[in-house]
């Protein structure tokens, strides 16, 4: 055997510069491979949405937002009403009034404050007078340009907000003044365009409309409270008021919620509602990455669990929407544009339609325990009395599916919801923010005292 062939192949070497050319190699083929696998996912999961029936593209929203067929729509008079509010109080006014929203059936209202929103109502009577007639149309459809809408702001439905401000004020004005006639009144147009709100399929819109039906039934609970009503006046609350805002409508509000959200998620730097959190050149490369698919994907499978959960029975909705929560909160992990703005979660807003769901039913509970009274001269012994002729059937507790509890007090009585916690507390009141305690539980009333 020769010296050559006994001689030990040389070894390679691997040199310093060949471990970020194999990392660029990796990346080369890595990253379009993963772009092609995020994108197909995110096409995929908007595929089997358009397949349920939701809409994809805003465009689409329009079909589901059609305008009526026939009858008197009376959408454009609400907003040329919107358009005449006038507001005259100096900004320290301004800000007393609005924090009586918060005003309750127990506070007592300054003087001063009354003293503004008389002015404030005195100086949009014209206003109220258009409202309370477009109120009687039997349509109140809006017409929106899907394809310019941006987030939660719509226009021209934005105005709405000031007519509905205007219309709670004249409830609460009307009561402590005793024109419970007014009062009625400006309930019963509220309530109408609150459910107009309501019907409009995008989330904002949704919870403004229940936003203002809570209000007036806050209000109606405070003037209950101190006066009487005649039973014409309680009939036609209970009209006003049985026109629920159903689940199905929160159905469309969140899947045309999800259909605006995704331009936005894809192209977070050109579609971000107010301008986006993270740098531009950010955002470009995270959607030339592909991750912005895959967040995408994240978002619309998210949206897609909340939608489901509200095809449930209203009672499986809190632990529905608590357990969705927590299965994409793990998913949500390394999302960009989620986690600049605070996370996703929704099951709040399923909360907050159960509670005011609740408050409805026992508001329509506490109007027919009333006619009773007026009818009778006592009160019922239960809610049961109150079927046939006050009530159909007892509203049903939204968090519980059983009837509504009802409790006497003296003079007054309570109806009422157990609420989130599911425990009966015997119809004791949420007390104010400031006066909570810790561990206090409380349930979801409508009392009247006297």
């Amino acid at each position: 055997m020769s010296a050559e062939t006994e001689r030990p192949a040389k070894r390679r070497r691997i040199r310093l510069w060949h471990i970020p050319v194999a990392t660029i190699v990796v990346l080369v083929v890595a990253i379009p491979v993963m772009r092609w696998h995020w994108r197909r996912g995110y096409r995929q999961r908007v595929a089997a949405v358009a397949a349920a029936g939701y809409p994809v593209k805003v465009e689409e929203l329009a079909a589901w937002y059609p305008a009526p067929m026939s009858g008197e729509n009376g959408a454009q008079a609400v907003l040329d009403a919107a358009g005449g509010y006038v507001d005259r109080l100096t900004s320290a006014e301004s800000r007393c009034v609005r924090e009586l929203f918060a005003v309750t059936r127990r506070d007592a209202i300054k003087e001063e404050d009354k003293a503004a929103l008389r002015r404030l109502v005195a100086d949009n009577q014209e206003v109220l007078a258009s409202l309370h007639a477009a109120a009687r149309f039997e349509h109140h459809h809006y017409e929106i340009d899907w394809a310019n809408v941006s987030g939660w702001r719509i226009e021209p439905v934005e105005r709405i907000g000031e007519a509905a401000s205007l219309l709670a004020y004249a409830v609460l004005l009307a009561s402590e003044e005793g024109r419970v006639d007014d009062a009625v009144d400006a309930i019963v147009t509220l309530s109408v365009i609150g459910r107009s709100l309501a019907e409009i399929p995008t989330l904002g819109t949704h919870v403004s409309g229940m936003y203002w039906r809570d209000i007036s039934i806050g209000y109606l609970e405070r003037g209950m409270d101190r006066r009487a009503l005649t039973d014409d006046q309680l009939q036609r609350l209970q009209v006003a008021l049985e026109t629920e805002v159903r689940p199905p409508m929160l159905e469309r509000a969140l899947a045309g919620h999800m259909c605006m959200l995704l331009p936005y998620f894809m192209e977070p730097a050109s579609r971000a509602p107010d301008g986006p959190l993270l740098p531009a050149p950010v955002l470009k490369a995270y959607g030339t990455l592909g991750l912005a698919a895959r967040e995408t994907r994240v978002v619309v499978e998210a949206m897609a669990s909340y939608i489901e959960v509200t095809r449930q029975p209203l009672c499986e909705w809190q632990n529905g929407a608590t357990a969705a929560d927590a299965a994409f909160e793990e998913k949500f992990f390394g999302c960009l544009v989620v986690n600049s703005e605070g996370g996703f979660k929704l099951s709040h807003i399923l909360l907050r339609h159960l509670r005011r769901m609740a408050r409805l039913r026992a508001a329509r509970g506490a109007m027919a325990v009333e006619r009773y009274r007026l009818a009778r001269g006592a009160l019922p012994s239960s809610l049961d009395d109150l079927v046939p002729a006050q009530l159909d059937i007892v509203p049903e507790d939204p968090f519980t599916g059983q009837p509504l509890r009802y409790e006497k007090l003296g003079k007054g009585f309570v109806v009422y919801s157990v609420g989130p916690d599911g425990r009966d507390d015997g119809g004791w009141e949420e007390p104010p923010y400031d006066l909570r305690r810790g561990g206090q539980t409380y349930d979801l009333t409508f009392t009247v005292g006297r």
